[in-house]
């Protein structure tokens, strides 16, 4: 399968951005005809670029679990039945699934993020599976839910709970 990173990537733009320009123009201050070869694998981004996309829409987790998820489609397409989006963010809730019970879930209602100067908006109330290792060192996955933070409940147990009843539903 050709171009799932990018394909991944431009989903998750789709997300977090009004438009795609918005984001190309605004963020990565590149022009139209780049972004398009970029998309069709043309041609690659400068490397500020690359970390500016990286830092804005992905944790340094899920910049690995994209990278891991585009490598294998791209190796062995028949193994898939998803599109490259669909895959990744279903990678994502099978790891989150399993950290679930170990780590931390967390509530960010801040659906006034939404930052009309720049093309930002927030894809909905979110939630963090955040895992410690006991250092420094902490992995975060990011999920969104349409449902207002008031009905996720507080508290490990409960909060746990609603996150394994809910998983499927996040996006």
């Amino acid at each position: 399968m050709k171009n799932v990173l990018q394909t991944i990537i431009v989903e998750e733009v789709k997300r977090h951005y009004r438009t795609e320009k918005d984001f190309y123009e605004g963020l990565l201050g590149i022009t139209q005809q780049s972004w398009n070869r970029w998309k069709k694998g043309e041609r690659g981004l400068k490397a500020e670029n690359m970390d500016t996309l990286k830092l804005s829409l992905f944790t340094d987790y899920e910049w690995m679990l994209l990278n891991k998820v585009s490598s294998q489609m791209s190796v062995y397409p028949n193994n898939f039945k998803q599109e490259p989006f669909e895959q990744y963010l279903e990678t994502k809730k099978v790891i989150a699934k399993e950290w679930a019970k170990r780590a931390s879930i967390n509530v960010n209602a801040a659906r006034n993020a939404d930052n009309p100067n720049d093309g930002r908006v927030m894809p909905g109330v979110r939630v963090t599976v955040n895992l410690e290792y006991g250092h420094w060192i902490e992995d975060t996955l990011t999920f969104y839910t349409d449902q207002p933070s008031g009905h996720i409940p507080a508290g490990k147990k409960n909060r746990l709970e609603w996150f394994m009843a809910n998983v499927g539903n996040l996006k």
